[in-house]
Parts: C-alpha cells; structure tokens; sequence
C-alpha cells in the first residue's frame, strides 16, 4: 500500500495545529513521522534521525517564508548582521585553528 498521501497529511494536520494551539510544528510532527516511518517499514534505528532531520529542515523553508514576508513589509535590515558576521568569522577561523591542538592535548591526557 503506497503511503504517499500521508506525508501531506501530516503536514497539514502539524501546520493546523500549529496555528490553532500556538506550539511549535515539531512536537507534533515528529512522533506523526515516527508512525508514519513504522508503518512504511523503515529500519527503526534510522526513524528517529529521519523524523527530527525533517522536522529540522521545515525550519528553513518556514524562516525563508517569514523573512520574504517581513522584507515586503519593510520590516528586514538586512545591513544590521554585518559587524555580527565579520565577529562570528573570526571566531570560528580561531576555533577551527585550535581544533587540532586541543584533541592532541585531548589524547595525551587519555593515552
């Protein structure tokens, strides 16, 4: 039996409850993909990746809708990150340079 259907389904019925309840979408959508994974037989040690992986990757589609909306309004600045992203830059080039001292301090400490 092709399950196919159920995956709009799904989507409809979090996106309902979402905005009538106020909650987030992946309380809900998760354990609905979890049964819906179980019933299509998907190997169970990958259901849980799956069903969170999706609810996660909504996230994206759903903030894309919500920055197109606010930018038509007017309501987006998109110059107020800049000084943030040259900050989070930096930090990160001296985290990735750290990374490998720190696990050969790591190994010394174990071995």
């Amino acid at each position: 039996m092709a399950w196919w259907w159920a995956y709009p389904a799904v989507g409809a019925l979090v996106g309902f409850l979402a905005g009538l309840l106020g909650i987030g979408g992946g309380a809900v959508m998760v354990p609905m993909l979890l049964f819906v994974f179980a019933a299509n037989g998907f190997p169970a040690e990958h259901m849980m990746h799956l069903a969170l992986a999706t609810a996660m990757a909504t996230i994206v589609f759903a903030s894309l809708s919500s920055v197109r909306a606010h930018a038509t309004r007017g309501g987006v600045d998109v110059h107020l990150g800049h000084g943030h992203a040259q900050a989070d830059e930096k930090t990160v080039d001296v985290e990735v340079r750290q990374f490998p001292r720190r696990v050969l301090e790591h190994r010394q400490l174990v071995g």
